[in-house]
């Protein structure tokens, strides 16, 4: 019964929306996350790639368990692409197979000088 985990978006750290990157440069996304929900986020929490572009072969990011009401910076190390263009990678904080809370995402404008 995973329904009372959740997560909401709390800040984009690094890389906000629109963020116009070189194709191909490498860049570190970073979000700040709250555990909205009534428990702690149990072992084996993941950020995981749910949608969208992936930027970069990290597909999840593994966190520890967080307090009600605790906030955590969840950072991947991502790469634009090489074509131009708008590209926007989801992800959602999840336990084995089962996602909760919001999904979170990266926004990206690739453009060549």
């Amino acid at each position: 019964e995973n329904c009372q985990f959740n997560a909401a978006f709390v800040a984009d750290v690094t890389i906000p929306d629109g963020t116009v990157l070189q194709p191909g440069v490498a860049f570190v996304k970073t979000w700040e996350i709250k555990n909205t929900g009534e428990v702690a986020w149990p072992e084996g929490v993941t950020l995981k790639h749910v949608d969208g572009p992936a930027l970069g072969p990290i597909e999840r990011v593994s966190l520890r368990p967080r307090e009600p009401g605790e906030t955590v910076e969840i950072s991947v190390e991502m790469q634009a692409p090489t074509e131009p263009g708008l590209y926007t990678s989801y992800w959602q904080l999840c336990v084995d197979s089962q996602c909760f809370g919001s999904r979170f995402w990266v926004q990206i404008r690739v453009r060549k000088e």
